[in-house]
């Protein structure tokens, strides 16, 4: 039975134009960014396991986390730790991902950072790594990570609602029963009901033993589950099954 990241592998994609040519010394543009294949995880702190499952297989090479208790500081040591990776720069796009009317990239290349916090959204960081030359060929050669400190529902309609053009390529699921969650993750909760309204259900689900996926979603047969997560938990990977995901009933 294959492990997730060789099932994955099938469907690696070459380093984004914007990330190959990426220099520390200008911030990229939100717009390129979000073109690109992205995996979610809301509420992921610092586990590192989707980077792991996806990057590793080539499957995708730019990760949004959004966590409303990890501040900058944290954020910039979880990537220092990135086991292969070395930090090449890192930038504050918080100006860029700002609730206000959709940014142009004319606008934005003259646009001033506005100053003071941003209604809920506390900060918005992308940091891009690139692969050490002792760690071989597991992994690309780069890969970007963007940390929203703020509420994971509201970044995953700041981003998918206004900025975004391509649907996240997969999501990470894990309730936590003590996290302080608004709300689940998982099926009938308040982030499905915003994928659903804004057609963003991913490609890819990979969900713990303890969050339901979302409607229309079934796991993929013939594939070991992988471990990951602070509690070494058990993750399953699920697809699109073809069924109506508009059965679900929005609450928004």
């Amino acid at each position: 039975m294959p492990a997730m990241i060789e099932h994955l592998s099938v469907h690696s994609v070459q380093m984004p134009n914007w990330l190959a040519r990426y220099v520390p010394c200008r911030a990229p543009w939100i717009g390129d960014v979000l073109a690109s294949r992205s995996v979610f995880y809301p509420g992921g702190a610092g586990d590192a396991h989707p980077i792991r499952l996806f990057a590793s297989a080539h499957a995708c090479h730019f990760f949004v986390y959004a966590d409303l208790a990890v501040d900058v500081s944290m954020f910039r040591e979880y990537c220092e730790r990135l086991r292969g990776y070395t930090v090449l720069g890192v930038h504050d796009l918080t100006y860029q991902v700002d609730p206000t009317p959709k940014m142009t990239r004319r606008e934005f290349e003259g646009a001033i950072p506005p100053l003071g916090a941003i209604l809920d959204l506390q900060h918005a960081t992308l940091a891009v790594l690139e692969r050490r030359c002792d760690a071989g060929h597991h992994g690309p050669a780069r890969i970007a990570v963007l940390y929203l400190q703020c509420d994971a529902y509201l970044a995953f309609d700041l981003l998918w609602r206004r900025l975004a053009t391509a649907k996240p390529y997969g999501i990470l699921l894990q309730d936590h029963g003590f996290g302080g969650n608004r709300d689940r993750f998982g099926a009938g909760g308040l982030l499905e009901s915003i994928a659903l309204e804004l057609s963003a259900q991913p490609r890819w689900l990979v969900c713990a033993e303890n969050t339901d996926p979302w409607i229309g979603f079934e796991a993929v047969q013939g594939v070991r589950q992988s471990v990951g997560g602070m509690h070494r938990n058990k993750r399953v990977l699920f697809q699109p099954n073809g069924l109506n995901a508009n059965r679900a009933v929005l609450r928004m």
